[in-house]
């Protein structure tokens, strides 16, 4: 276990100066790269096992980050949040406009029986 922690600690630093982030943002970017890379390798679909499966890799980053001495309970909740708050508004955002626009699909259509009829 302690090989693995020191593994991703490397990782996570290699990519914070990689893109000139904090650990913070480094969580923010990262979880966005793979919610919208994992969309588009599936065309749209399945959009709630991607964000279930990135909460599933969060989680496990925040179980490897329990090995060091320094971790704290809020700092793994403020890294969960950080990393899951722009796919759940990003997932949100595209569910609230795929039914708006189902509704305004089946509006138009009404309109035109009417009109027909």
């Amino acid at each position: 276990m302690a090989e693995l922690g020191a593994l991703s600690d490397s990782a996570k630093h290699l990519l914070t100066d990689l893109l000139g982030l904090g650990r913070d943002g480094s969580h923010v970017q990262i979880g966005m790269m793979l919610f919208v890379g994992a969309l588009l390798l599936l065309r749209g679909r399945g959009i709630a096992w991607v964000w279930g499966g990135l909460l599933a890799l969060e989680l496990v980053n925040e179980w490897i980050d329990w090995g060091f001495p320094t971790t704290t309970l809020a700092g793994s909740v403020k890294d969960v949040v950080t990393t899951m708050l722009g796919p759940t508004l990003l997932w949100l955002a595209m569910v609230w406009t795929s039914r708006r626009a189902v509704r305004h699909r089946s509006g138009e259509d009404g309109e035109q029986a009417l009109e027909q009829g």
